[in-house]
């Protein structure tokens, strides 16, 4: 049964250890006469069970030989909620083995003891339901515990209190003594002290009581008698006896096969605990808790002549309570005590094992403490010694909450290989909630003390290692791990090993960290050694990461997912997740629809931070999930004040940390507004234009903002520029505001005239930026100075668009309605470059530029001292986004390249706009896009990309990198009424080429299907370029006709190696100026264009040209009207040519 671990009192105790203990019972020795001071080593775990349950009480004997080999038994709850009793074996020098459990289902335990032979064999001794049961267990350890005889020790009718102990002498002769009610009555109190002994080979006796007043013995504290034997047999016994109306400490001695000699009180005060040993002289000595206000360690020796020696006191301090005490002594006279001790006071109770040293016949040395580790409460200690003199020591210990372990620890010499490990042992949190000693480190030392070498390997395993992360010559080893080195020490060497080790957010616990030296042939282990790590309970914000423009697709199911082509986020992602945050539970992204207002975004991001990201995190009692910590990449971090700021914020942000973000603006959008430069969406070259520009026309497709020519409907440059003014309203919420270069140049465009001026004043104002940045003192209030951070890009080569010097539009430029507020040329005049990261400008993404007050870290490098760029930031600055999370610098990293869609082998796209679901089939079979049956996604195609969307305006992707060349099956079906249509296009790092549109009406459940060949060679070299040839030369000026004459129209288009495009998919179209989106005139290569005297588009193939005959008459050509000619050709659009129609020819 379970004891509390206080001092059990008599009914009297209260009133008699004030009044009636005399503390002039010690003789004071001088304690400056001892001989010698105990040194212990460090202490490691008995048991192998590491989990919650109890092991409680220990008891410790070791070979009398002088080999020092040890056994330990305790009470052990891990198997169900009574207590067995389980052995386990060391080896002198060695390591404790596995533990064996020696009773069975019937004879559970309580309050062991074990004593061990001559030969090495040990004793064991529990009680069990009234009952003493015991167990020999022979040399040498690996018992098999269904092998076990168990014999009962007591007579039939005994009623055994759990108090028992045993002890053996040489020749393997057993002697046991309990507490025992034979002879109950009606105080429960009343209990005798009896006997039993059991030859070497025989059976054990009858129970022989031991007091000679009947019903004296007494239950103190938690330890009951105590036995001890000499090499002759001759026994001695101390127990607690209340004769005298006094809880008392009592003795009695029993030469070998006689009768148990007249009962002797050892002291008349008030005590508990007893302990006993005896030497080979037949002395015996003493230990026991005196009661005095503090409870003092007291100690008294009784020669063999029956003389006792005046009473002494072991402990060397008077503070604090001392308790549990217990001695060993050695053949000549040499004694260890130990005791559990209080006597430090920080922290609160901690109950220390202490111990000291007594030469034969000389003073106690000083108290030594045998756990300098003052943490965590230890308590019932035993103690043996060998014929050396070393001592041996056993304790309970709590490691954690109540959960008690057994701990050992010892004087013996060092074993000639000695490993120590070390961990942080408190871990706390800092002001993020985050542990302050990450990143720790696990040390291991192994030295080498012997004559020979050592060869072997060394394992160091955790309790729970599911939350630690480790690194090893550069690798990283995830959870859960278990660190493994391989050693080769030559004697006298020493091998330091360290582990840098990042402690993930977890629920509070004690982590157990032991280190084993095996031995590699045997397996055997030759050294071991264990530290622990209380860790406290985490309490980290969640992080959301939010991206930039196009930072934001639909995947396979309609569901806005974060940057599946480019990847530029999966590294910081993967870092945060090294770090310990756990995705959709303490981490999320945010991706969002970009082309929408931002406002509109950050009350989205506001919405779902208060309805769905603190709800989960709440789950995780580690996780605070009052406020979010957010990161911001570009357009992201805008978003992210959005929200902040605005009149539906609900204080649910900790942190805010943006990544190059345009807080003034960014020059480059109106590049991309204007004149539909998408090199603002990537800064690594034509991947990123290539991509938004077929995503955005495609968008703008889905949308009907496209122009209708022979058989297609095509998005020319002016519908792109209208459906990006319509329906993209956040690249123009992205132009710089007044307050951008304000006082040098003035502004971000500047006119060329003379003298310069702002140009064209007030077209770009963007009144969501220079409103949000109005405000900026609502940022502070809400997040506070320290917890908004800007990461600015800060590259060497000053290559960041800064301003602009503009001109004025040319002719097709102002027909096709570009350019509306001033053409920005190539080349440097006209783009003035400054610092920044290649995107957004230095001036512009500093906070602090704002207000001191807030953070601002530059960055000229990344944090693998690389080049900034403004795409890759996130990934490029991982380590510094962690850091400024958790307040600890990462020694990890989850890569610096994003892993992206490589172009440069070249991609097949497939763009759905229609009402049809799409499922395409590659030449050997495999599949990607939707399973008509299951809808999920096929991910048959390695890398393939499927974005599907689930709304009507919006088409759906497919893009397969490296594609195989041959034949694609397209299969469709219909999900409503109406026409489909599917583009087919193959992509390079040069650009991007329409391969082939197929077309056709469906309707609900209908199926179609269509092939697409892929020959990469027989495709032409992106860029594709155009030439005029006259009368259509001229890009300046409009050719003037007039409305009866017929205009040949002649051209060339050529692919980047020069070589003459010859396609069938080539169109001519004329447009009116004043309504762009509207065909006057249109021709292709088939029969169906022509109308009137207008021909077909033939090809020369000699000349290498295309000619078409545009007969005025036979269309709506209106006099004084001008007129812009376009061509197309494999989904490219060239510049056109414009003519005038005139009354008369000129």
């Amino acid at each position: 049964m379970k004891k509390d671990f206080v001092k059990l009192k008599c009914l009297f105790c209260l009133l008699l250890i004030v009044t009636i203990v005399p503390l002039l019972l010690f003789k004071t020795g001088n304690k400056a006469n001892a001989q010698t001071n105990l040194s212990w080593s460090p202490s490691v775990r008995v048991n192998d069970d590491t989990g919650a349950a109890d092991q409680w009480y220990p008891a410790i004997s070791v070979t009398v030989d002088g080999a020092g080999n040890a056994f330990a038994v305790w009470m052990d709850k891990r198997n169900s909620n009574h207590f067995d009793i389980y052995v386990d074996y060391r080896p002198a020098g060695g390591t404790w083995g596995s533990e064996v459990q020696v009773n069975d289902a019937l004879t559970v335990g309580d309050e062991p003891s074990i004593a061990v032979d001559a030969g090495g064999n040990a004793y064991v001794l529990w009680e069990s339901l009234g009952k003493l049961w015991f167990v020999f267990l022979p040399a040498g350890g690996g018992w098999a515990t269904e092998a076990l005889v168990r014999e009962q020790v007591t007579d039939p009718d005994a009623q055994a209190i759990p108090y028992a102990d045993i002890a053996v002498d040489p020749a393997g002769n057993a002697y046991a003594t309990w507490y025992d009610r034979h002879n109950p009555t009606p105080d429960p109190y009343d209990q005798d002290l009896y006997f039993d002994y059991r030859p070497s080979g025989g059976g054990w006796g009858s129970d022989t009581p031991v007091n000679d007043v009947s019903s004296s013995v007494i239950t103190s504290g938690t330890r009951g008698p105590s036995l001890t034997v000499d090499q002759d047999g001759n026994a001695a016994v101390v127990w607690t006896d209340l004769r005298n109306g006094l809880q008392q400490i009592y003795f009695s001695y029993r030469l070998h096969g006689a009768s148990w000699g007249a009962n002797e009180p050892v002291s008349t005060a008030f005590g508990q605990n007893p302990d006993v040993g005896i030497d080979a002289s037949a002395n015996s000595y003493v230990v026991w808790a005196l009661a005095t206000p503090d409870w003092e360690i007291a100690f008294r020796k009784r020669n063999a002549s029956g003389v006792w020696d005046p009473i002494s006191q072991v402990n060397d301090t008077q503070n604090g309570y001392r308790d549990f005490p217990a001695i060993a002594v050695n053949p000549s006279g040499e004694a260890v005590v130990v005791w559990a001790d209080n006597r430090s006071t920080i922290p609160a109770d901690p109950y220390e094992i202490y111990s000291a040293y007594r030469e034969a016949d000389e003073t106690w040395s000083p108290n030594t403490l045998v756990t300098p580790d003052i943490s965590r409460r230890k308590l019932a200690p035993d103690v043996a010694v060998d014929a050396s003199g070393y001592a041996y020591a056993v304790w309970m210990e709590e490691v954690v909450g109540s959960s008690w372990d057994i701990f050992f620890s010892t004087t013996a010499a060092s074993a000639p290989i000695v490993v120590d490990v070390d961990v942080p042992h408190e871990l706390t949190l800092n002001d993020s909630g985050w542990y302050a000693q990450n990143p720790a480190e696990v040390r291991v030392n192994v030295s080498n003390t012997g004559s020979v070498s050592a060869l072997g390997t060394i394992v160091v395993s955790f309790s729970n290692p599911d939350r630690l992360l480790f690194e090893y010559n550069d690798t990283l080893i995830e959870p859960p791990a278990i660190l493994r080195r391989s050693i080769n020490l030559q004697p006298g060497q020493s091998l330091p090993l360290v582990w840098p080790m990042w402690i993930q957010p977890m629920s509070g616990q004690t982590i157990l960290v032991t280190a084993k030296l095996f031995n590699d042939s045997s397996g055997e282990v030759i050294a071991e050694d264990e530290d622990s790590m209380i860790v406290p309970t985490a309490q980290i914000h969640p992080v959301v990461v939010i991206p930039g423009l196009l930072g934001s697709m639909k995947n396979a199911f309609g569901q806005w997912t974060i940057d599946p082509v480019a990847g530029t986020y999966d590294n910081l992602l993967e870092e945060l997740q090294f770090a310990g945050y756990e995705k959709d539970t303490s981490l999320f992204t945010f991706p969002y629809d970009w082309r929408q207002h931002i406002s509109e975004s950050g009350n989205e991001l506001g919405v779902s931070i208060k309805t769905k990201i603190l709800p989960v995190a709440a789950s995780k009692e580690y996780i605070n999930s009052s406020s979010v910590d957010l990161v911001g990449h570009s357009l992201g971090g805008l978003v992210s004040r959005a929200y902040v700021q605005s009149d539906t914020y609900t204080g649910n942000v900790h942190r805010l940390i943006t990544l190059g973000t345009p807080h003034l603006g960014a020059p480059k959008a109106y590049l991309v507004a204007e004149g539909l430069e998408f090199d603002f969406f990537d800064d690594t070259g034509e991947v990123g234009k290539i991509l938004a520009d077929v995503l955005i026309r495609s968008l703008a497709r889905k949308n009907g903002y496209c122009t209708d020519l022979i058989k297609i409907c095509l998005t020319t440059k002016t519908d792109l520029y209208r459906y990006i003014e319509d329906k993209v309203s956040s690249i123009r919420e992205l132009f710089p505001v007044d307050e951008y270069l304000e006082n040098d140049p003035g502004g971000y465009l500047i006119s060329t005239n003379e003298p310069t001026t702002i140009y064209p004043f007030g077209h770009q104002m963007n009144e969501f930026l220079t409103s949000l940045n109005e405000n900026i003192e609502v940022l502070i209030d809400r997040l506070g100075g320290n917890n908004v951070i800007s990461f600015i890009g800060d590259r060497p080569q000053r290559d960041t668009p800064s301003f602009y010097r503009v001109v004025e539009r040319n002719f097709i430029e102002s027909q096709l309605r570009l350019w509306t507020n001033g053409k920005v040329k190539q080349g440097r005049e006209f783009r003035e470059i400054g610092p920044g990261d290649e995107t957004v400008p230095l001036s512009s993404a500093d906070l602090s530029l704002f207000d001191e007050r807030m953070q601002a870290e530059h960055k000229t490098q990344s944090d693998d001292g690389s080049i900034i760029t403004h795409q890759h930031m996130p990934s490029q600055l991982q380590q510094s986004v962690l850091e400024h999370l958790t307040i600890s610098r990462p020694f990890f990293n989850a890569g610096f390249v994003d892993p992206g869609i490589n172009l440069h082998e070249a991609a097949l796209g497939f763009i759905n706009l229609s009402p049809v679901e799409i499922q395409i089939t590659d030449p050997l079979g495999r599949r990607t896009g939707l399973d008509f049956n299951t809808g999920e996604e096929l991910p048959e195609i390695p890398g393939a990309l499927f974005s599907r969307s689930n709304e009507a305006n919006e088409p759906d992707f497919i893009l397969i990198p490296e594609p195989l060349e041959g034949a694609y099956t397209i299969n469709l079906q219909g999900i409503d009424y109406g026409n489909y249509t599917v583009q087919v296009q193959a992509f390079s790092e040069e650009g991007y080429l329409t391969i082939v549109e197929f077309t056709g009406a469906t309707s609900p459940g209908g199926t179609h299907e269509h092939t697409a060949v892929y020959n990469r060679a027989s495709l032409p070299i992106a860029p594709l370029n155009i030439q005029w040839y006259p009368p259509l030369n001229n890009p300046d000026e409009p050719r003037k006709v007039t409305l009866k004459s017929t205009l040949p129209i002649k051209f060339t288009i050529r692919d980047a190696e020069g070589g003459f495009v010859e396609d069938k998919s080539v169109q001519v179209w004329v447009i009116d100026s004043n309504d762009p989106s509207s065909v006057v005139a249109a021709f292709s290569m088939e029969e169906t264009s022509l109308q009137g005297k207008s021909d077909v588009i033939r090809i020369d193939a000699t000349e290498q040209h295309y000619i078409v005959n545009l007969h005025l008459p036979d269309f709506n050509f209106e006099t004084g009207k001008t007129y812009v000619v376009e061509v197309g050709l494999l989904g490219q659009e060239f510049e056109g040519r414009g003519i005038s129609v005139q009354s008369k020819s000129d």
